[in-house]
């Protein structure tokens, strides 16, 4: 809706594992590539970076660093998606696409089924 960056301050002490941490560090990049716009990213126990709007990490901290991050992100390179322009469309086409699919399978079973009768 017109942000010109996002601010993921995020608890990933509830993960037991390291893999945990990254999958959720994961998604930040994911929503800076699908947004088109930069994240930066605060964990406090997780991974705690900048990303730019391409997904590629500019500054970064490691997992349990105690320690702070700057960095600065330019916005002139964020860049206009199809995700950021239409929003949910492609997930209401694939939901719209598969009710068709059910229902014509449905309909063809119950046919089968009164044919047999």
């Amino acid at each position: 809706m017109g942000a010109d960056f996002l601010v993921n301050i995020t608890n990933d002490g509830w993960t037991d594992t390291y893999n945990g941490h990254y999958q959720h560090y994961s998604a930040s990049i994911f929503r800076a590539v699908e947004n088109g716009i930069w994240v930066v990213r605060a964990g406090n126990t997780g991974v705690t970076s900048i990303i730019d709007p391409k997904g590629r990490v500019t500054a970064t901290l490691p997992i349990l660093k105690k320690s702070f991050l700057t960095g600065e992100i330019d916005t002139s390179r964020n860049v206009e998606t199809f995700y950021s322009k239409h929003g949910d469309l492609i997930l209401f086409a694939a939901l719209i696409f598969i009710t068709i699919i059910v229902s014509g399978l449905c309909i063809g079973y119950v046919r089968v089924k009164r044919a047999k009768v």
